[in-house]
């Protein structure tokens, strides 16, 4: 109770000044009173983007996310907690440079948190899956939004994300990046088994230290996106191009990714560059891409079935 009336009068100063006002403090003590009593809260979750720029625009608001800059006060936070828990997202990374993050409210009992990072979960893949760039987040922070009685954190640990290209959101993609994140939630309940997979081990990736670890991730994301290994060779090129000359060549790099995911699982070891590595990348992304536009009209099984097909022809 003294940490809320603590933010009663903080928020009392910051609004009006040091003189009391009653007509202008009854409002706030309701608030308050509302608060206090209430079996559930909103809670403000924001995780720090980090490797990340948004161009053009100051902020952007889809559907329950934004994407904003840290306030002062989120920064006081996550720099004190850098500091006291040798986190990766400690300055001595260099990421506390970041000032973006997501920010989603949400309504939780008072009393008790439920884990936090499924509602960030969703936005982050579709954010992944709209365009190439390094990005992801260290920490989840929470607090009270209208009382800031209280805040927690949660930390994920994972690389850092510059050694990557940044991620940059400019104020021409904005729309069709909505379009694209709406398309990803109307979908969402379509996927698969299959998709969830390929999902998880396509965000593995961005987690990864090592190129060869990133490389046998995204392996894995497109057989199973693909619910095959001996003919993606075949599925994946009469999947996304329709010239000869395009699924050839489409289909030489898929043969390679084979070689280089059995030379990875036998030996240990392959040669891999990182413009290879982005254009894998880029094929589960545009594989996604398309599958999002086609399932709310058809499910996964149909189009499996239709690119089976599409072989034959």
């Amino acid at each position: 109770m003294v940490e809320v009336l603590d933010s009663l009068a903080t928020k009392y100063q910051k609004l009006y000044g040091f003189e009391f006002n009653e007509q202008k403090f009854l409002p706030l003590y309701e608030d308050m009173i509302k608060h206090v009593y209430s079996k559930d809260r909103e809670l403000c979750v924001i995780s720090p983007l980090e490797n990340f720029e948004l161009s053009g625009v100051s902020s952007l608001s889809i559907n329950d996310y934004r994407i904003r800059k840290l306030t002062d006060w989120e920064m006081e936070q996550l720099i004190g907690i850098g500091y006291q828990l040798d986190t990766p997202f400690s300055p001595a990374f260099g990421e506390i440079e970041t000032l973006y993050c997501i920010e989603r409210i949400i309504r939780v009992p008072k009393r008790s948190t439920p884990p936090l990072e499924p509602f960030m979960k969703e936005f982050m893949t579709a954010l992944r899956l709209f365009k190439n760039g390094a990005t992801g987040y260290a920490v989840l922070l929470s607090y009270s939004r209208i009382w800031k009685s209280g805040w927690g954190a949660t930390f994920h640990r994972r690389r850092k994300f510059d050694v990557g290209p940044k991620y940059i959101l400019s104020k021409e993609e904005t729309s069709s990046f909505i379009d694209h994140f709406r398309q990803f939630i109307r979908a969402k309940d379509e996927f698969s088994n299959n998709i969830k997979f390929s999902l998880r081990w396509f965000n593995k990736s961005y987690e990864e230290h090592e190129i060869l670890d990133r490389i046998l991730d995204l392996a894995i994301a497109i057989e199973v996106l693909y619910n095959s290994s001996d003919r993606l060779d075949l599925y994946v090129p009469h999947f996304l191009e329709s010239s000869k000359e395009k699924r050839m060549e489409l289909s030489g790099n898929i043969k390679k990714l084979r070689k280089l995911r059995g030379a990875i699982v036998h030996s240990g070891s392959c040669g891999v560059d990182t413009e290879f590595l982005n254009m894998i990348e880029s094929i589960f992304r545009l594989s996604m891409q398309k599958l999002l536009k086609l399932l709310p009209e058809t499910n996964y099984e149909t189009i499996l079935k239709d690119i089976r097909a599409s072989l034959l022809e």
